[in-house]
């Protein structure tokens, strides 16, 4: 694990703020957050921070605060369509540029009915200025392995949702450093 410093920003709203503060996040000066290295590193090449409100290191993070108040919005907003028990999860990745991705996965087991599983996921991504030469892209199956995939550009300010359970997905190599918040709901 490693831990850096913030350099401070001001964000725009809680959409185009979610990608005013991406330069110290894939800079030499990345933010007050704990970053580790998930295993198995065969499987994924990213860095992960975990953004909890018990994450007393977030609450600084100012540049944050109105993309996490967005994304309990989102989370009230996803209640209204699906049985959600409230629950979530809230994590940065960061992929340095020459990055191989994240294998592909689903971001959790069918749902048991235990209520103790993530249902849904939403994506926001947070690079600027993004190029197909980038590469980085998430590459979802929508529907299985038995169609065709659909390869979605991880463009600044673009939100993606999709069933945890349900949606096989991976991140393609970069080029370029690329950075995610994304929010399991359950």
């Amino acid at each position: 694990s490693s831990r850096s410093r913030s350099s401070s920003s001001s964000s725009e709203n809680c959409i185009s703020g979610a990608c005013s503060w991406h330069h110290w996040l894939c800079g030499a000066a990345s933010g007050d957050l704990w970053w580790k290295q998930p295993e198995p590193r065969t499987v994924r090449s990213d860095y992960i921070a975990s953004l909890s409100s018990s994450n007393s290191s977030t609450v600084r993070l100012t540049e944050l605060r109105p993309v996490l108040a967005a994304m309990e919005e989102l989370l009230m907003d996803l209640q209204c369509f699906t049985k959600l028990r409230g629950s979530k999860e809230l994590q940065l990745a960061w992929y340095p540029a020459g990055t191989k991705g994240y294998n592909r996965h689903y971001d959790a087991s069918p749902d048991d009915g235990s209520g103790h599983c993530r249902k849904v996921t939403a994506i926001l991504y947070c690079n600027q200025s993004w190029r197909p030469k980038d590469g980085g892209e998430l590459r979802v199956w929508p529907n299985g392995l038995g169609g065709p995939p659909v390869d979605v550009a991880p463009e600044a300010g673009r939100l993606l949702l999709f069933l945890s359970g349900a949606v096989i997905h991976q991140v393609l190599r970069t080029q370029r450093s690329r950075v995610a918040l994304t929010m399991w709901a359950g």
